[in-house]
């Protein structure tokens, strides 16, 4: 699985000059299932790039606020656009909420829910996932904690060590009493 969140090209940040168009061929080249997460701007590039590859757009959307304000009015959903393989059939919306100052997170000008990174990653059968645009590591902290292998690439060094700290921290196996 390649699982990526490339830059939109709508200016958030100095790399974010345009939604890489060559990025998602290659990404068919490494794996037989990708999603992407393009942004509402992105959505309808990214599905006409995936040509006859594209299956699907999922949706993860926000309950409990609003995540930014667009030219043409308030964004509360991310699209992820599948393309390759088919998968299981199932939910196609996975609602969730801000937690607002997350120390990581906020380091980052556009990072993902962990829970809905997770979600996506669970609707695929495959043990081995690809973020050729890892930025903060959401994906690969995802990975990590589903207990699949993951490999990230990123450009930035700031967001290299934010994923290493990221990756560090161990989540908590609780067992039920009773």
């Amino acid at each position: 699985l390649v699982l990526t969140d490339p830059p939109y090209g709508i200016g958030k940040a100095k790399w974010d000059k345009k939604f890489p168009i060559w990025s998602v061929d290659l990404c068919f080249s490494k794996a037989r299932i990708v999603i992407i997460t393009p942004g509402i701007w992105c959505l309808g590039d990214c599905i006409s790039l995936m040509g006859d590859r594209y299956r699907w757009t999922f949706c993860g959307r926000c309950l409990n606020g609003i995540s930014q304000r667009g030219a043409i009015g308030f964004n509360n959903w991310i699209p992820a656009v599948l393309g390759g393989d088919p998968i299981p059939k199932g939910m196609d919306v996975f609602d969730y909420n801000l937690i607002s100052g997350h120390p990581i997170e906020a380091d980052h000008p556009c990072p993902k829910p962990l829970s809905f990174i997770r979600w996506l990653i669970n609707r695929v059968d495959v043990y081995t996932i690809l973020d050729p645009f890892m930025g903060s590591g959401t994906v690969l902290r995802a990975a990590k904690d589903l207990g699949r292998r993951a490999i990230g690439i990123e450009i930035e060094e700031k967001y290299c060590k934010i994923a290493v700290k990221r990756l560090r921290q161990e989540v908590f196996g609780f067992r039920k009493e009773g």
